[in-house]
């Protein structure tokens, strides 16, 4: 893939920047409401630890504002829930608050923030005049109390607030001003119903903006008073950090930044993103904006105004399918190639994860030649010995049952086959006191039921996906059956679909969500080795190079291969899988191959072969 992407071949993934003459500065951008939708950032939350803990944090200290985990909103797939201002607020800030401390952690920190209405919360968080608990208390009171107040619409006209403001009357005024050639009015359904139809009869399509009430608009007075009692009622240092405000369209003072009254008359009049930009803009500085909130709107805003600008945004767009995590990585990617310093031990967490093993010596292009008489000697000896007595041949030899060994307790991840097997496996195991998470073959990974999922053999992002569902309920294993290789000694049609491709995808999957756990894996297969004159499949031979693989990529565990014949009676069958417990926690040979014939177990060992030369 990486070599695909560099070489052009997928363009959306190849990244260029050019660093400036100095190091840009980062402005933080905080969308406000509209920007939400159901299941924003959920693979932040569960991928990125520092994400995590930071919406954990928010979400605790809401539940006596809210009366609910507000994680049960902001991840579930009801779109309408999040729809209520009184919830949209609070999720807004906390997944918001949430990425903008990640990027931290990464090393890069603010050094200018706007905030889009509700968003400027959050900047003024950051830069220390709201704690963390009182800018949640209030951004649940300012959601509570705008919910309160009678329904009304927004409208969206692509001309600008100048234009725009004579056509108004009533109680219909400009809420927001995005870009300088465009608005959005707010009012009561019936009069922004009035002048739509009025902007339509001029040729000028407006859109309404999907929201319950009236916001920045005169529908919002009745709260004004209430609002502002309440933020008086919080502990208020300057700034520590500049924000450009919402109100001004520049930068927050200190008197305002601390003034109740400011923060209520924010809620209620326009706001004037544009003019934001504008001021920075106008110091001609080199900087990365970066958008910590769902979606792309804010950073799309800035890039029309400020062609040329870097203008990142860090959670996608709820019509991208694109990944979480990927979407994140690739908007820190920009910003260093925006030239901004990223702390990279920071991004890989302090570990070494995706570790590539090389020689421990520099190739230095010296040669040492060995010349002693001695080595000369001794390879003279070498050379005389027999050249038959050279050869050793793999044999088969009847071997010991292991011994039975208890699996409760333990966690076991089985990829169960379509002839039986998996599914008494699972019995004995469960009914043994252990824990078994059960992976069948399908179109695409899904949730089948209570600890069973659906995998597509042929799709790594599949085997990512359980990792990462095992790893969320602490359900990593310590023990993995690989039955996917079984067809009953068919004509490997079955076998060809999913491939021995299937343990090299399900390994690297194991280092993206268990790197460096001790775990046992046994492939188990059925037709790999002639053990007592059968014919084997050549075809099948692969599977031991990639179980070799799978232990090679982890030192740790301990790997093993299990050929079989498939009986046909149940009774056989469960017998079968209780030898394949006993195999996978043998604590003997590692590596080892193992066949089962009947009630027989055979293991391989060399012994050596005399060629002699009247032999062919």
């Amino acid at each position: 893939a990486a070599v695909r992407a560099l070489a052009g071949e997928t363009p959306a993934r190849a990244l260029r920047g050019r660093a400036g003459a100095s190091q840009p500065s980062a402005v933080f951008l905080f969308p406000g409401q509209g920007a939400q939708y159901a299941g924003m950032a959920r693979g932040l939350y569960e991928r990125e630890p520092v994400f995590r803990e930071e919406l954990d944090r928010c979400a605790e200290m809401l539940r006596p504002h809210l009366g609910l985990d507000l994680r049960e909103v902001v991840f579930s797939d009801d779109a309408d829930r999040l729809k209520q201002t009184a919830l949209t607020q609070p999720a807004l800030f906390a997944v918001e608050y949430a990425v903008a401390k990640q990027w931290m952690s990464w090393g890069i920190a603010p050094e200018a923030m706007i905030g889009h209405s509700v968003g400027e919360y959050v900047a003024a968080c950051l830069a220390g005049v709201f704690s963390l608990e009182d800018a949640l208390a209030l951004v649940a009171e300012r959601g509570r109390l705008m919910q309160s107040l009678p329904s009304g619409s927004m409208l969206a006209i692509p001309l600008p607030a100048a234009d725009v403001e004579p056509m108004l009357g009533g109680s219909v005024s400009v809420a927001t001003i995005n870009a300088p050639d465009r608005c959005v009015v707010s009012g009561p359904g019936d009069e922004i119903a009035g002048l739509e139809a009025e902007l339509l009869a001029r040729g000028i399509e407006a859109k309404r903006v999907e929201t319950s009430h009236a916001f920045h608009s005169p529908m919002m007075d009745p709260v004004l008073d209430a609002f502002r009692a309440r933020v008086a009622q919080t502990v208020r240092p300057a700034p520590e950090l500049r924000w450009v405000s919402n109100l001004t369209g520049t930068w927050i003072t200190p008197a305002e930044a601390t003034d109740p009254a400011y923060w209520a008359s924010h809620l209620r009049q326009a706001v004037r993103f544009a003019d934001c930009v504008a001021t920075l803009a106008a110091e001609g500085r080199e900087r990365v904006f970066i958008e910590c909130g769902p979606g792309r709107t804010l950073s799309s805003l800035v890039k029309r105004q400020v062609p040329g600008s870097a203008a990142i945004h860090s959670i996608r767009h709820p019509e991208d399918g694109a990944d979480d995590v990927e979407t994140l990585l690739g908007a820190l990617g920009r910003a260093w190639a925006a030239g901004a310093s990223v702390d990279w031990t920071a991004v890989h967490g302090g570990d070494e994860r995706r570790r590539v093993v090389l020689p421990t010596y520099p190739f230095e292009r010296k040669r040492f030649w060995i010349d002693s008489r001695e080595a000369m000697r001794a390879g003279a000896a070498r050379d005389a010995e027999d050249p038959a007595e050279r050869f050793w041949v793999p044999v088969w030899k009847e071997a010991h049952a292991t011994a039975a060994a208890s699996p409760a307790g333990t966690r076991w991840l089985v990829l169960a086959d379509a002839l039986g097997l998996g599914e008494r496996l699972t019995a004995v195991l469960r009914n043994a006191g252990a824990s078994v998470s059960v992976a069948e073959m399908g179109d695409a990974f899904a949730r089948a039921g209570d600890e069973r999922w659906l995998v597509n053999p042929a799709r790594a992002e599949d085997y990512r996906a359980l990792l990462a569902e095992l790893e969320r309920a602490g359900a990593l294993p310590d023990a993995i059956v690989h039955l996917w290789s079984l067809d009953g000694l068919g004509d490997g049609t079955a076998l060809r679909e999913r491939g021995t491709g299937s343990i090299p995808m399900l390994s690297e999957a194991l280092s993206a969500h268990a790197a460096g756990r001790a775990f046992r894996f046994v492939a188990v297969s059925d037709g790999v080795h002639d053990v007592t004159g059968e014919r084997p499949r050549p075809d099948k031979i692969a599977l031991l190079a990639a179980r070799g693989a799978l232990q090679a990529a982890h030192p740790a565990a301990a790997c093993r291969s299990v050929d079989v014949v498939l009986p046909a009676s149940g009774a056989e069958l469960d017998a079968l899988a209780a030898r394949l417990v006993a195999e996978t926690l043998d604590p003997r040979a590692t590596g080892a191959d193992v066949a089962y014939r009947g009630r027989r177990r055979w293991t391989t060992s060399l012994e050596a072969l005399r060629l002699d030369a009247a032999e062919p």
